[in-house]
């Protein structure tokens, strides 16, 4: 081999040498990113889980106090009444 050989060798070498660092660098980012999107999709996931709970719990709640037992129990409780005639107004536009 010439001198010259060996240093076009050499220099190709060490572009090899860079490519493959890169590309290891490459690979521990893109791990990297992963996991933390990962983690993130599972805090969000519990989130939208804890959110169905929470949704289901107060169409219940809306469906028990839209009830007409519990609506009068309601009314009975603060004292209303249905209003009398005389206390009664038609408003005309």
């Amino acid at each position: 081999m010439t001198t010259g050989n060996r240093g076009s060798w050499f220099g190709m070498l060490m572009l090899l040498w860079a490519l493959v660092l890169v590309s290891a660098l490459a690979v521990v980012y893109s791990t990297h990113r992963s996991r933390q999107l990962f983690d993130e999709l599972q805090k969000l996931s519990q989130e939208q889980n804890r959110l169905e709970v929470e949704w289901g719990k107060l169409l219940l709640e809306r469906s028990t106090r839209s009830s007409l037992g519990t609506v009068e129990q309601m009314v009975r409780a603060w004292g209303m009444r249905e209003p009398l005639l005389e206390e009664t107004r038609v408003m005309q536009p």
